[in-house]
């Protein structure tokens, strides 16, 4: 049960009920017109975000257990799996324009870079793994001592961050792709990394296990 609410307000304001595992992780479109969901099976839900939130298609990848969603400025949009494979699709024509096997464990989180023009993967394999998405290709793939579960990039195109297992929250370097340091306050593992995009990138905030929402300046 998708549930909606006005942040000004707090009030509830709709209801999407997707049904027993048909809305793993959720995600709206850059103009709020679309939401869209991993599944089970391995395919994506999209319900518009009209009066009445009907399911409009349902897209297939072919791959298993869909994790992570997101969606690029220009309207593309990547799926994560449980099979380590990531998808980008053309969301306006539904076509799959690449289906990569990025990594040999699940892929836990998926994100482009505020520019489009790149597409993040983090996953139980302890990398993160950067690729163009023109070309579908890698440009490069960084390590971590702990399992990579979240994954965002700044504002400015200079630096993404990263959740761990190990309960550390890395911060890179992505013009030099280089690590710059390491924040050790949470206590058990981090699943959920994200600037503040109003800004030029100074400011990030990291969710664990240990109930804790740290923020970063």
């Amino acid at each position: 049960m998708n549930r909606f609410y006005s942040l000004p307000t707090l009030e509830e304001i709709g209801i999407i009920d997707a049904g027993l595992l048909e809305a793993w992780t959720i995600c709206l479109s850059p103009h709020d017109d679309v939401l869209v969901a991993g599944n089970h099976r391995g395919a994506v839900n999209i319900w518009s975000m009209q009066e009445g939130r009907e399911l409009v298609t349902t897209l297939e990848t072919n791959n298993k257990f869909i994790l992570s969603t997101a969606f690029s400025p220009d309207l593309k949009l990547a799926t994560a799996g449980i099979d380590g494979n990531i998808n980008i699709f053309d969301i306006t024509t539904r076509q799959i324009i690449h289906q990569i096997g990025a990594h040999a464990l699940p892929a836990r989180c998926v994100t482009f870079s505020q520019q489009g023009n790149l597409v993040f993967s983090a996953s139980d394999d302890r990398h993160v793994s950067v690729f163009d998405v023109v070309s579908g290709t890698v440009i490069n793939t960084f390590s971590h001592a702990g399992m990579c579960l979240s994954v965002d990039t700044s504002p400015d195109h200079r630096h993404f961050v990263v959740g761990c297992s190990d309960s550390k929250v890395l911060l890179w370097d992505l013009g030099m792709q280089k690590f710059i340091r390491s924040y050790d306050q949470h206590k058990d593992q981090v699943w959920g990394v994200s600037y503040n995009k109003q800004d030029t990138g100074r400011k990030f905030a990291s969710v664990g296990d240990d109930y804790l929402l740290q923020i970063y300046e």
